[in-house]
C-alpha cells in the first residue's frame, strides 16, 4: 500500500507541475492583451489547487511510513544531505501554497481579465510563474529523495 501512495504521489506531483506550468502560460497572455484564454486558465488554476490538495493528502497518508523507515532509518544516518533537500522541497511547497491561495483569491476577487490593470496583471503572471518554478524543482527534489531508499514492501 505504501508503495502505491508513494508511486500516487509522485505522479499527482507530476501531474500538478503540469497543470501549473499550463496555468502559468495562459496567465503570461494577459500581459499581451490577450484576455480571450480567461476561462481556461481559471479552469487550470483551480484544477491546480485541486490536485494540490489531493497531493498533500496522499502525502500524508506516505509521511508516517517515511519518516520511520526512510528518514529515520537510513536518510539521517547515511545521506543527511537528502534528508535536507526534502526538508527544503517541503519549505518549497508551502510557498507553493501560499502562491496557489494568492492566486485563488485573486482570481476570485479581482481576476485580472475583468480588471485589466498592469500592476494586477504583473503580479498575477508573478505569482503564477514563480509557483510553476517553485512545484517543478519541489518535484525534482521529491523524484531525488525517492530514488535513493524506498519504502519497504
Amino acid at each position: 500500500m505504501d508503495r502505491f501512495l508513494l508511486v500516487t504521489h509522485g505522479l499527482v506531483a507530476a501531474l500538478l507541475a503540469g497543470v501549473l506550468v499550463h496555468e502559468a502560460v495562459w496567465s503570461s497572455r494577459y500581459l499581451r492583451g490577450g484576455f480571450a484564454s480567461a476561462r481556461r486558465e481559471r479552469w487550470f488554476l483551480r484544477l491546480g489547487g485541486g490536485l494540490f490538495f489531493v497531493n498533500f493528502l496522499v502525502g500524508c497518508l506516505v509521511y508516517p511510513t517515511y519518516k520511520v523507515y526512510v528518514r529515520g532509518a537510513y536518510l539521517d544516518l547515511h545521506r543527511p544531505d537528502i534528508a535536507r533537500l526534502f526538508d527544503i522541497k517541503e519549505h518549497l511547497l508551502a510557498w507553493v501554497l501560499a502562491t496557489v491561495i494568492a492566486l485563488l483569491l485573486l482570481d476570485r476577487f479581482a481576476p485580472p481579465a475583468r480588471h485589466r490593470q498592469r500592476l494586477l496583471i504583473g503580479l498575477y503572471c508573478g505569482l503564477s510563474t514563480g509557483s510553476a518554478v517553485l512545484v517543478i524543482v519541489a518535484v525534482a527534489i521529491g523524484l531525488l529523495t525517492a530514488t535513493f531508499e524506498g519504502l519497504p514492501l
